[in-house]
């Protein structure tokens, strides 16, 4: 420390020579050097604080990172599930029109089905009236 002290004194002087300044006083040197590490531990103490809330940062930006592309995957799920759901529902949409016109089409053909029995059966009485007032007309004319 004695050797410090004796530059210390050295540098003053030589400063006093050049510039015409006052030379320190080697306790204004101690407290200006003092002050010096106070500022510096000081310093450091804060980017030693600072560095750590980064770091904190980081891992929470690293774990809301993962919790956005868990959800953004599970959306993707949804979404393709959902797709899925849209294209069956139309399928059975499709299905469903697909036999509504079949039971339309059956209860036509139903329909035209009857009308035909009808007139067969019309017909048929019809000839049965027609052979039954003949057969009572020769009947009584004989």
């Amino acid at each position: 420390m004695k050797e410090i002290d004796i530059l210390k004194k050295y540098i003053a002087s030589k400063l006093y020579q050049e510039t015409g300044e006052k030379p320190m006083q080697a306790e204004e040197i101690a407290a200006i050097d003092n002050l010096k590490k106070k500022a510096i531990a000081e310093l450091t103490q804060r980017q030693n604080s600072l560095m750590e809330q980064i770091q904190n940062n980081m891992k929470d930006i690293n774990r809301h990172s993962e919790d956005i592309r868990q959800k953004d995957k599970e959306i993707e799920e949804k979404m393709v599930r959902g797709q899925l759901q849209r294209r069956e529902i139309d399928f059975k949409q499709n299905l469903v029109l697909t036999r509504n016109r079949m039971l339309q089409l059956s209860q036509e053909k139903n329909v035209y089905k009857k009308k035909i029995i009808y007139t067969i059966s019309s017909v048929i009485i019809f000839l049965v009236l027609i052979m039954l007032s003949t057969y009572i007309y020769f009947s009584k004319t004989k």
